[in-house]
């Protein structure tokens, strides 16, 4: 018996898993942006990872984990990455705009 992983990413025999698709270019650059926001936030305010995650946690009310910010900050190509929300960055402009 076979089980999919945890992660939602399938994988075919012999092929390794994929990192982020795009439907089209946009969309990849606007993640881009999105990701370099985020890292510019994390560098203005001087902060790691971890402190982010706590910070996002605390403004969204929700937890953040450690992990998804570091998927979220890591480059597109990286097996880590996914794909960075539009929220995180408006609720970060929304409190340090």
């Amino acid at each position: 018996m076979t089980s999919t992983p945890r992660s939602g990413l399938h994988q075919a025999p012999g092929q390794a898993y994929a990192t982020l698709q795009f439907a089209n270019d946009q969309e990849r650059q606007a993640d881009q942006r999105r990701r370099d926001a985020l890292n510019a936030y994390r560098d203005r305010l001087g902060v790691t990872v971890q402190e982010l995650a706590d910070l996002l946690s605390a403004l969204h009310g929700d937890r953040v984990s450690y992990w998804t910010v570091r998927g979220w900050t890591a480059g597109q190509a990286s097996k880590r990455a996914r794909a960075t929300p539009n929220w995180v960055i408006k609720l970060l402009e929304s409190h340090y705009s």
